[in-house]
């Protein structure tokens, strides 16, 4: 009857220590989770200001047509940077893109030189807002018959430009 009171001790004592080890991984993971807790009350601020910044990129009018005013001050702003005189240009009404934005486009027409649409590509791809363009054709206006002597040559080229913006939803 010994030899069996003696397995039984080492049963508890087992269960005992089964006990304190399932204790001591819930202890475990409640202070990982504390942990845990800190740094996302930490990381909630600068995700905010990602956010913000993220939605900065967006084109924000009470309506389309104040959306439509921004996107056009915008691009006049980068053409004129450019030196560029545009002949015509039409703004489409904004297309649903998802539930959450919309896409404004501008159709611009101008003749330029080859440096001065370089310059105006350029500055849509760094503008403060995020513009694409979304078509573009380009038409030599004076046929180039030979080399330039120098690294530019004033032919002038006919452009026909689609750029569009995103415009935040419940803005139009």
């Amino acid at each position: 009857m010994m030899s069996c009171e003696k397995p039984k001790m080492g049963v508890k004592r087992l269960l005992a220590s089964g006990a304190a080890a399932e204790k001591e991984e819930e202890l475990k993971k409640y202070r990982r989770a504390l942990n845990r807790k800190g740094r996302y009350e930490q990381l909630i601020p600068a995700a905010r200001a990602r956010v913000a910044a993220a939605e900065g990129i967006a084109i924000r009018g009470e309506n389309a047509s104040l959306a439509a005013a921004e996107m056009q001050s915008l691009i006049e702003g980068l053409t004129q940077a450019a030196d560029i005189s545009v002949s015509q240009r039409t703004v489409s009404n904004p297309k649903k893109i998802d539930d959450y934005y919309d896409e404004l486009s501008m159709t611009l027409n101008f003749d330029a030189t080859p440096s001065q649409l370089l310059s105006f590509l350029t500055a849509i791809k760094g503008a403060p807002k995020f513009l694409t363009v979304r078509s573009f054709q380009a038409v030599p206006t004076q046929p180039l018959t030979e080399a330039p002597r120098t690294g530019e040559y004033r032919k002038t080229i006919r452009v026909t430009v689609t750029v569009s913006a995103l415009l935040a939803k419940g803005q139009a």
